[in-house]
């Protein structure tokens, strides 16, 4: 019998929490691909605190699919002392956190793809776009473009 040590515990319970804060970027991207700020659609609620039904719908009301969104779980994971209610701030912490790290990635698709790193000369277009307009597009058209292409496959 192997005992788990203090140690080994620290690192299964962050491993935990790690698999539950993804959960959020489910949420995440469905704001995206709405062209939905959360941060602006929370500060409709004048609390700090949130349940999920006033989560729904305020997501809702700002057009989020939030049937994508798998909201149970993104509340699960930032539900930790079971209050039945979520701490605004930090679910508008990581959604900061997400963008900037989804705009890192497309802005260095997009500069490899102007410098021609990476790019054939047989592979001229990018989803139909030319290489030139696909640079132009925002972060978020290029993620609502990709996240249609997916969908088509399946």
């Amino acid at each position: 019998d192997e005992v788990l040590t203090f140690k080994d515990w620290l690192h299964f319970l962050r491993s935990a929490k790690a698999l539950l804060l993804s959960h959020l970027e489910s949420l995440f991207g469905a704001c995206v691909r709405a062209k939905v700020d959360l941060e602006e659609v929370l500060t409709e609620s004048s609390e700090r605190l949130i349940n999920l039904e006033t989560l729904e719908t305020l997501l809702k009301k700002s057009g989020v699919a939030v049937e994508t969104a798998n909201l149970p779980l993104v509340f699960e994971a930032l539900n930790a002392a079971g209050s039945q209610r979520i701490f605004i701030p930090e679910l508008v912490r990581g959604f900061q956190v997400f963008r900037q790290r989804f705009s890192k990635l497309i802005g260095g698709l997009a500069q490899r793809l102007g410098e021609g790193g990476g790019v054939s000369s047989s592979c001229s277009s990018f989803g139909g776009l030319s290489l030139r307009a696909a640079q132009k597009l925002t972060v978020e058209e290029l993620f609502e473009r990709a996240s249609k292409r997916v969908g088509a496959r399946k």
